[in-house]
């Protein structure tokens, strides 16, 4: 259904749909998507950005960038608010039921379901992973797109022809960089031998967003 809307309007029809898959997180409840949903999540995030236009959509939703209230002490939320957040902050929570019995189960069990959750863990980052990079491409395709319809001697179009601009496909790759930056930035704090837990990002978000670069 995705490729039906291309060139006409994607972001009006994704943006909704990315609501409802990364939804922001209220501060009284527990951050990051639950790892069973993590699959079909990332599945359908990669499905969107498999066509140019459906990654630079993906790039103009009003979260994609860190909010501009999160500042160096409040690094925390970005976890919570951001579009990828709920996707980068997936970890392994105190209750998951795979862990409740540990003393009764066999050492093969045990394994096991530390290998499920690191599975899951690599799913997470996986679809970042190529979200990102299917973004930052779209910017070369779509300029190749408006070479092609350009005049003989392949000029290249720009503003609302070939349809999505190659400048709007620059800036989605322009708002990748700044989101892992900005990122890295206001998390400077962990750098420090002490800092309070909640002025910065979880320990779960920053080792799956180290894992996707």
């Amino acid at each position: 259904v995705f490729f039906a809307f291309q060139d006409s309007g994607l972001g009006e029809i994704l943006h909704p749909l990315l609501d409802r898959l990364l939804p922001a997180t209220p501060r009284n409840r527990m951050h990051g998507l639950e790892l069973e949903k993590v699959g079909k999540v990332g599945q359908t995030l990669v499905r969107m950005a498999s066509i140019p236009d459906g990654a630079i959509a993906i790039s103009t939703h009003p979260r994609f960038d860190i909010p501009p209230h999160i500042s160096a002490g409040s690094a925390g939320l970005i976890e919570r608010e951001s579009l990828l957040g709920p996707l980068l902050g997936v970890a392994l929570k105190h209750n998951d039921p795979r862990f409740a019995n540990t003393l009764k189960q066999s050492i093969f069990e045990v394994k096991g379901a530390i290998a499920n959750v690191q599975a899951q863990v690599d799913e997470a980052q996986d679809a970042t992973y190529t979200v990102l990079k299917m973004i930052v491409q779209a910017a070369k395709t779509k300029a190749k797109q408006a070479r092609a319809g350009g005049g003989r001697n392949g000029e290249l179009k720009t503003g609302a022809s070939a349809g999505g601009a190659p400048s709007e496909a620059l800036a989605a790759k322009a708002k990748v960089f700044r989101f892992i930056g900005r990122t890295l930035d206001l998390n400077k704090d962990r750098r420090k031998m002490m800092y309070l837990p909640f002025t910065v990002s979880s320990s779960a978000f920053m080792v799956n967003l180290g894992g996707t670069l």
